[in-house]
């Protein structure tokens, strides 16, 4: 006969009565145990937004990642994520550098990307550690990967940086553009926020140069050209932007905002769209609670901005939520009693880059081949009348004959890509007059070994 419950606790107490030893391995166990667990995090929700934050105001702090929703005012967090501060995966940062911590997306929405200096190091001005600079990233179960390593020059700040295909970041530094293990920037500048868009990589800098417009975009990971967006002047007060596609023109992220800010207190939200090549002008609006980093996204006719208040060093600073209820090429329409705050900071933090939650990766979009064999498609969804790149990471020579279906198996394209091996990209050109719609695209090796990516159009 078995043992009930009772009898069993039973035995247990009289054997930890009787056999101190036992009792004291394991008590032993059990603390070992207590001091390794480690709290796994809730999932990120479908349709929340993620913040960066200093956990203080020195040079030299930890950060965490906190989880809130867009539309409750005055809310508490959905959960916090605290970086490890100390040991050997610890991430510190400069809570008081005014261009830290700038948050992005990668281009399919599945990581947050940010920078910070994996370090033990407690109480030195973590600006002067040249070899520590990292690239983090969270997914959305709340992973914390170490994707990335630079190697800096001096003591200029990291910023941020941003990925098209979750391997190869684009890195923005005080210095200039960096990338994976690179040791020297490359172009050099002083580039703020960086962020991609419809597989286009853009980023702000602040200057009082005519020539370093304020938003340009990055033509390579390394060695690339930076061009300022046309329309666009300097200006030494910007500090981040955000892209949108109002619909107006297809899939063409055809709206920028621009926050700029002199103060904790007094800053502006510019707006441009990008009218026959230009970006034109569409107004600003004065805030009086400065403006550090801006999410956006279309609502509407118009758009939602997320905006952490303060000049990049502000403690216990505020996300505040925005209307915009005009739409592409029209004035910005930002109407004061219509601003809600969502989230405080506790005194001592302060809130940096906002951005999206990132969203959990669709287990069936690409078959385990591609991944087997280094291949990756992006960007991911694919703005229309844009190719399709297929990146390969150190990948076997091999000849691919690459088909395009819709989804009721017709075929849009056909095209035979040649890998010469190694790490490389390859261009599948697509129809202009592509629907917007999902597409399967099909890998097909001269053995016959075949292999899927599943392509979004929008």
């Amino acid at each position: 006969m078995q043992p009930n419950s009772t009898q069993s606790l039973s035995a247990v107490f009289s054997l930890l009565a009787t056999n101190r030893r036992f009792a004291g391995l394991l008590l032993a166990s059990l603390t070992l145990l207590l001091a390794a667990y480690q709290p796994a995090w809730a999932q990120f929700g479908n349709n929340n937004l993620a913040v960066l934050v200093a956990n203080g105001t020195t040079t030299n702090t930890s950060v965490s990642v906190i989880e809130i929703n867009k539309t409750s005012a005055n809310q508490t967090a959905v959960q916090t994520i605290d970086l490890p501060a100390t040991g050997a995966n610890a991430i510190r940062v400069s809570g008081s550098g005014t261009t830290t911590l700038y948050a992005s997306n990668s281009a399919d929405g599945t990581l947050l990307c940010f920078t910070g200096h994996n370090t033990e190091n407690t109480s030195s001005n973590v600006t002067g550690f040249q070899d520590t600079k990292t690239v983090i990233t969270l997914n959305n179960a709340g992973t914390i990967a170490y994707p990335a390593r630079y190697t800096g020059t001096g003591t200029n700040q990291t910023r941020g940086s941003t990925t098209n295909n979750n391997t190869d970041f684009f890195i923005a530094d005080q210095g200039g553009q960096y990338t994976n293990n690179a040791t020297s920037a490359s172009p050099t500048g002083n580039f703020r926020g960086i962020k991609t868009f419809g597989g286009v990589v853009y980023l702000s800098q602040a200057s009082g140069v005519a020539t370093n417009i304020e938003v340009a975009t990055t033509s390579a990971l390394t060695g690339g050209t930076i061009t300022g967006l046309p329309g666009l002047t300097n200006n030494s007060s910007t500090f981040d932007f955000y892209l949108i596609s109002s619909g107006t023109n297809g899939s063409t992220f055809d709206v920028l905002y621009i926050i700029r800010n002199t103060s904790a207190t007094a800053g502006t939200i510019a707006k441009y769209s990008l009218v026959s090549g230009t970006w034109t002008a569409n107004g600003t609006y004065t805030t009086n609670f400065g403006g550090f980093a801006l999410a956006a996204e279309k609502s509407g006719n118009g758009a939602q901005l997320y905006v952490t208040t303060g000049a990049g060093a502000t403690a216990a600073n505020r996300v505040v939520r925005l209307t915009d209820a005009a739409g592409f090429n029209a004035a910005l329409d930002i109407n004061t009693d219509n601003n809600v705050t969502l989230f405080t900071a506790a005194a001592g933090t302060i809130l940096k880059g906002v951005v999206f939650a990132p969203k959990a990766a669709d287990p069936s979009s690409v078959s385990n081949l591609l991944i087997e064999r280094g291949i990756s498609v992006y960007p991911n969804p694919l703005p229309r009348q844009q190719p399709l790149l297929l990146q390969f990471r150190n990948s076997a020579p091999a000849r691919y004959e690459v088909v395009v279906y819709n989804l009721n198996g017709t075929q849009v394209v056909r095209q035979v890509v040649a890998h010469p091996g190694g790490s490389s990209i390859h261009r599948v050109e697509l129809p202009a007059s592509l629907a917007p719609g999902t597409y399967i695209a099909e890998f097909t090796d001269t053995k016959g070994s075949r292999g899927h990516a599943k392509i979004i159009v929008h």
